[in-house]
Order: structure tokens, then C-alpha cells, then sequence
């Protein structure tokens, strides 16, 4: 299947925010909200690599879009770490959670860009 290496990346990125979240985070995700605590990955993202930069707007209360500066070009890469912040606001609480590439430096953009949305689950 042409799609099964961009899923595997998007589960291996997923699965990844699930097993080392709560420890590069440095505290349990659930005392975040899903905004806040992924706001909070400007700093936490330094600890996955040491290059790139990160800057995520918050948009409104169920989306937020995330910037990668300086990432690699790489496809894979990018479905990977779609898959990471698609799992970041369910580990906040989130109900449910998704992430969309906006913009891709594999495929000619400037930067990669997420569209990180969810649908609010328990609130703090």
C-alpha cells in the first residue's frame, strides 16, 4: 500500500507522546489542558531534538496550529510528528484529537505546519 509508510510514521509518532510525554513534559499531561500543554511544547520539543524550532498558536479553544522552523525535509518526519501532536491534547483530556499537515518543507513550503484540533473532554 502507498500509505502504509506515512500511517506507520503517524503511529510511531503517536505511540511515542504516549511512552515519553509525561517525562520530557516534566509533570503528569492531565494537569494541563490540551491548549496550555501544547503551548508548553516550545520548550518540551528541545528535549525530543536538538534541532528546529517550535511556535504554536493556540487559535481558539479546540485548535491550535504548530510550527516547525528549521525542520528536516523529510515526508516520514512530518507524519511522525503529525502523529505526536495529534496525541498530545488526548493525553490532556482531550475526547478526541487529530493533527492535519498544513504546509510541508518536503513538498516545496517554507516551514512544516500542523493543525493540531480536538474536542474537549474533562476540563480543569
Amino acid at each position: 500500500h502507498s500509505h502504509e509508510p506515512t500511517h506507520l510514521a503517524r503511529r510511531i509518532g503517536s505511540a511515542l507522546c504516549v511512552g515519553t510525554l509525561a517525562r520530557f513534559y516534566g509533570a503528569a499531561p492531565k494537569s494541563q489542558s490540551p491548549g496550555p500543554l501544547l503551548k508548553a511544547a516550545e520548550s518540551y520539543w528541545r528535549r525530543y531534538h536538538s534541532w528546529g524550532q517550535l511556535v504554536v498558536h493556540n487559535t481558539s479553544s479546540g485548535e491550535a496550529l504548530v510550527e516547525l522552523i528549521n525542520g528536516p525535509s523529510s515526508t516520514l518526519f512530518c507524519e511522525m510528528t503529525a502523529g505526536f501532536f495529534a496525541q498530545v491534547p488526548t493525553l490532556a483530556g482531550a475526547k478526541e484529537s487529530s493533527a492535519r499537515i498544513s504546509s510541508c518543507i518536503a513538498h516545496g513550503d517554507s516551514q512544516c505546519t500542523f493543525t493540531v484540533q480536538w474536542t474537549p473532554g474533562t476540563q480543569h
